[in-house]
């Protein structure tokens, strides 16, 4: 009786544990080191469409943000994109797996921003290749832009 009841608490302990380690695993992004933000003071450049962003660190100026938020600082993605013989200040950002949004950095009339590309990318050390959302493209662009390569370049400060 009681070597059964030590295998069913190993069973059990072992299950908590894998289904712990499960939990864990799924809420890390596999992607972090490779996308832009992890790499402070870059500059990421497409020659077509033209477009560039700079990744810079920014430092919080209030105490409780830095207290809720447990870290002094975090990183932007801002940039310009040269479109029909107009520069729109833009911000890139990245979700939690491959998804890349690029908005327009001004805020609209509905307090929100205007999200001017959206797609998913293959993240490298040097670049990045963001394939467009058929289904999203905005109105700057027509369905002819299907992928955007976007290579790194370091500044040195």
């Amino acid at each position: 009786m009681v070597t059964i009841g030590r295998f069913k608490m190993k069973k059990v302990t072992a299950l908590v544990l894998m289904s712990l380690l499960t939990v864990f695993l799924s809420s890390c992004d596999p992607y972090f080191d490779l996308k832009p933000p992890a790499h402070p003071n870059s500059r990421w450049v497409s020659e077509d469409p033209d477009i560039f962003f700079v990744v810079e660190k920014i430092y919080y100026q209030s105490e409780k943000y830095i207290f809720e938020m447990g870290e002094d600082h975090y990183y932007t993605c801002n940039g310009i994109l040269n479109v029909d013989n107009r520069s729109i200040k833009i911000k890139v950002e990245f979700d939690e797996g491959t998804g890349v949004y690029i908005l327009d950095l001004k805020i609209n009339h509905e307090r929100k921003r205007e999200t001017i590309l959206r797609g998913n990318a293959k993240f490298r050390e040097s670049h990045f290749i963001l394939t467009i959302d058929k289904d999203y493209v905005g109105e700057l662009f027509d369905s002819s832009v299907k992928r955007i390569t976007f290579y790194r370049e370091d500044i040195d400060e």
